[in-house]
């Protein structure tokens, strides 16, 4: 048999399947959230900055370590909540809690961390960002053995405590780029780790942003927003660089993004930085938006017993598995018995798969016959007698898929009925084989 067109047909007849068990949900944009980091508030007081914040439209914040009014090693439970509570009397929720330093090499600062991500629940929040620590690039493999290694023992941390790491590719950081992040993120496989997308750093590190947000897709739990020009890292105000924010925004809706948008400009005044910052983010989500609406709906096909029709002689019902607009290199048909009924036995020239959907039948290939249930995948040769039957209480659904076997060569498919078939060919109507 052909292992390239049974691929094919199995991989569609698997996504049919899924269609097929489970209806399509509409699904509304998700509600933005922006927020801003706290660290460039680090000179105003803290209460001053939260209602400075809501004055200007944002919803929540980063709660940075890294500065006041709260660094690393003087935080504690107690401050934790007293500081989340600041936030939400102020009107904003708490988007993330982030704390940068270099994990990788520095012994105290790993240790440290591993403390404060328990802390991020208390801060009514479950999202915690980190960075790496400088790249060595003249040790750069050792280097990435120890960096998957301290990031295994934060995940398990931060899984033991509820919180998602979200770790942000920097560049000259251990961890560059986004392909680097995702690869260790499939690499240590623990829920836990995740990934701030910078999208000012990804401009710089990634071949294409937009391709990184395609490849890193559901693992992007948090954004960074800023804008870069000229291949320099220096945080600009979004819309004033070269990044296409429009297009950033419709990639992160187009794989599903639904956390926060956090402006990232810790070396500007927010005074002046907050204001255009988020006119321009709500000026490419509301593009963005737009583009998602105008997408083609989801094609899905069903099958309908009352839009069925009687194939092979009235012994079973057939109908196309086919949404419009799919041209797949191969023919297809779902079948349906009703409890008692029994396919006629028939042989064709061409290869086929069954795929069992619903029920429980018996299928009859050459002399052999077999019980089958839910998820199985019968194999049929060319030109065997063979057949389908329903012995149980319950109906028997499954989907047929065909293509020319070895023999038939490039004509001559099933539902064509070959002059060798031992039965006759089937009206116009009839969808099955």
């Amino acid at each position: 048999m052909s292992v390239k067109h049974l691929a094919m047909a199995t991989a569609l007849a698997c996504w049919m399947a899924m269609s097929f068990l489970a209806a399509e949900q509409p699904k509304e944009q998700p509600e933005m959230k922006v927020g801003y980091r706290t660290a460039p508030y680090s000179r105003m007081g803290f209460a001053q900055a939260l209602a400075d914040l809501k004055s200007r439209g944002y919803g929540g914040v980063e709660f940075c370590l890294d500065s006041p009014p709260a660094t690393g090693r003087g935080f504690n439970e107690e401050a934790a909540r007293k500081y989340a509570e600041m936030i939400r009397e102020a009107g904003l929720e708490v988007y993330s809690v982030s704390h940068h330093g270099n994990f990788v090499s520095d012994d105290r600062f790993f240790e440290e961390l591993k403390r404060l991500i328990t802390l991020t629940r208390a801060m009514a929040t479950q999202i915690f960002v980190i960075s790496s620590g400088p790249i060595d690039r003249n040790n750069r493999m050792a280097q990435l053995v120890i960096v998957e290694k301290r990031l295994r023992e934060l995940a398990t941390v931060a899984e033991k405590a509820g919180v998602i790491l979200a770790l942000e590719p920097e560049p000259n950081l251990a961890v560059e780029s986004t392909n680097e992040m995702v690869r260790l993120i499939w690499k240590i496989e623990s829920p836990a780790l995740r990934i701030n997308l910078d999208i000012g750093h990804a401009f710089l590190t990634d071949e294409n942003l937009v391709e990184s947000i395609r490849q890193a897709a559901k693992l992007i739990v948090h954004t960074h927003i800023d804008d870069m020009a000229g291949g320099a890292h220096k945080h600009l105000i979004p819309g004033t660089g070269e990044i296409d924010l429009p297009a950033v925004m419709t990639a992160l809706l187009e794989v599903g993004y639904d956390g926060p948008f956090v402006v990232d400009l810790f070396n500007l005044d927010p005074r002046e930085a907050a204001t255009p910052s988020l006119a321009e983010i709500n000026r490419a989500y509301k593009i963005a938006q737009e583009k998602a609406a105008a997408w083609p709906e989801i094609q899905i096909s069903r099958f309908d017993l009352d839009k069925a029709a009687k194939a092979h002689h009235g012994t079973v019902y057939a109908s196309s598995p086919m949404p419009e607009g799919a041209h797949p290199p191969f023919q297809s048909a779902w079948g349906y018995l009703n409890p008692g009924e029994e396919m006629e036995l028939h042989r064709h020239p061409t290869e086929e798969i069954y795929l069992v959907f619903k029920g429980n039948g018996v299928v009859i290939v050459g002399p052999r016959h077999k019980e089958v249930t839910v998820g199985d995948v019968i194999f049929v040769p060319p030109n065997e007698m063979h057949t389908m039957s329903n012995h149980s209480n319950a109906p028997l659904l499954w989907m047929a898929v065909w293509w020319p076997g070895p023999s038939a060569g490039e004509a001559g498919g099933a539902g064509v009925s070959p002059a060798n078939s031992q039965r006759p060919a089937p009206s116009a109507g009839e969808a099955s084989r």
